[in-house]
């Protein structure tokens, strides 16, 4: 992946070139802010997803199906997806 922003001198905040943006009637928009709206894009169907696992191993535990392969298989997703915003909380990037 390309990359558009790089360290202040303090290493305090990101840098974006300027030629990275356009200028509109509505805001801003070019490269970095596609790659942002796509990131933010996947970061929040991630989080629907595992709202949406928690709910199916709730009904499967409900319906004493924890042997099941589907559970098992919904129960790995969730660990998966887990260890990935865990991963992504370690760079301050987590659900408000």
């Amino acid at each position: 992946m390309e990359r558009f922003t790089h360290k202040s001198a303090d290493d305090q905040r990101f840098i974006l070139d300027v030629d990275r943006l356009i200028q509109t009637d509505e805001g801003y928009a070019g490269d970095a802010i596609a790659l942002l709206g796509r990131f933010e894009d996947f970061y929040q169907d991630l989080i629907t997803d595992q709202k949406n696992i928690l709910i199916q191993l709730d009904a499967l535990r409900m319906s004493e199906k924890t042997k099941t392969l589907r559970y098992r298989e919904l129960f790995t997703q969730k660990l998966f997806n887990q260890s990935f915003l865990l991963h992504l909380e370690k760079y301050g990037l987590k659900e408000e």
